[in-house]
């Protein structure tokens, strides 16, 4: 079925009370939900650097292009190492943080800013205060984990991370703005639909457009 400009007009003039109140509902559920359903969850993100050397090592060397490739590759290395088991544990009984109840390897996340020596360790709690407690015992433990396994001191701290202020996930504007779209889509079908299956006769041009006839004449309606 096709829709001219005029059917599209005639479709929001029937049902655009329906169109806009959907739009409403669905954007007010949307924030009601991020805001006061969904728990918020703050991050809080500590930041390091690796080198090739030992920080103990002469200072007035100059790094070359093999450190800084071989730079590269302890970061991936390391990556995997802040996630592993061993300093997990360790976190975890510093801590005293019940295993059964905190899983941390799914609240920690690492990652290696790309064809840099620079590792970001980020820690997503409800507890703002807990998230920057993982994530800055990470670090030390991580530190010291490197020196036992590696034999060197190479890991430097460039910021601990700092309690957060604001929740990192729900994003509320963007949930609602989804939302808001959705109950618009919602909307626009049912206007579609309600247009599209009303055979009623409102006017001459039903008339031509159902029987595919003329019409000779028509009858006015009077109070």
């Amino acid at each position: 079925m096709e829709f001219t400009i005029r059917d599209v007009g005639k479709m929001l003039k029937k049902s655009w009370i329906i169109v806009v109140a959907l739009a409403i509902l669905g954007a007010m559920a949307g924030y009601f939900v991020s805001e006061y359903v969904i728990d918020k969850k703050y991050e809080a993100t500590a930041m390091m650097i690796v080198s090739s050397t030992n920080t103990s090592a002469e200072s007035g060397a100059q790094m070359t292009i093999n450190d800084y490739n071989l730079n590269t590759k302890l970061v991936n290395s390391y990556s995997v190492l802040c996630k592993s088991e061993k300093v997990l544990t360790q976190v975890e009984e510093k801590l005293n943080i019940d295993p059964g109840k905190k899983d941390l390897s799914e609240m920690i996340a690492v990652s290696a800013k790309s064809d840099t020596d620079i590792i970001n360790i980020s820690v997503t709690d409800t507890s703002p205060q807990f998230a920057q407690e993982v994530a800055n015992t990470l670090v030390d433990v991580f530190q010291q984990e490197v020196m036992n396994i590696m034999k060197m001191d190479n890991v430097q701290v460039i910021d601990y991370a700092t309690v957060p202020t604001v929740p990192s996930s729900p994003n509320v504007m963007l949930n609602t703005a989804v939302a808001g779209i959705l109950g618009l889509i919602l909307g626009l079908i049912i206007a579609v639909l309600r247009y599209i299956l009303d055979d009623t006769v409102k006017d001459v041009d039903s008339i031509t457009e159902i029987m595919d006839v003329p019409v000779i004449g028509s009858i006015p309606k009077f109070n």
